[in-house]
């Protein structure tokens, strides 16, 4: 991200990896706090990994647990690939329909029909 824009600048960051000019300083302060929500997300996935060990899973074992989150998660990092879907979209995608996850199915997979819940009784009880 740059501001303000400058030839120089914006080629030097299109080579690394792209370049953002943005049209004003509120901009760019917005976008500078998106990215601080990075360490933000990097926490929330070793939340998972603490909680796995505080209900059970040896410590010893943290590594399996680290691995799980990992792979479910370099999954989604490859779906925000999809310029297609809006993030909205994404996360309605993802889920869970049923009582098992279906976050891992691909995009366009039939997903299992959700069987309805039972209705509750409408005879009284003797009092």
């Amino acid at each position: 991200m740059t501001f303000p824009s400058h030839p120089v600048a914006d080629a030097l960051f299109e080579r690394l990896g792209g370049a953002q000019p943005v049209e004003d300083e509120t901009a760019f302060d917005v976008f500078s706090a998106l990215t601080g929500t990075l360490t933000t997300h990097y926490a929330y996935l070793a939340a998972p990994t603490s909680w796995a060990i505080g209900q059970g899973i040896p410590a010893d074992h943290a590594d399996h647990a680290d691995r799980y989150v990992r792979g479910h998660f370099q999954g989604v990092g490859r779906t925000l690939g999809d310029g297609t879907r809006s993030l909205h979209r994404l996360a309605a995608d993802h889920e869970t329909r049923t009582a098992t996850t279906s976050a891992s199915a691909p995009h366009g997979s039939p997903r299992p029909t959700p069987k309805p819940s039972p209705k509750p009784s409408t005879t009284s009880s003797p009092t």
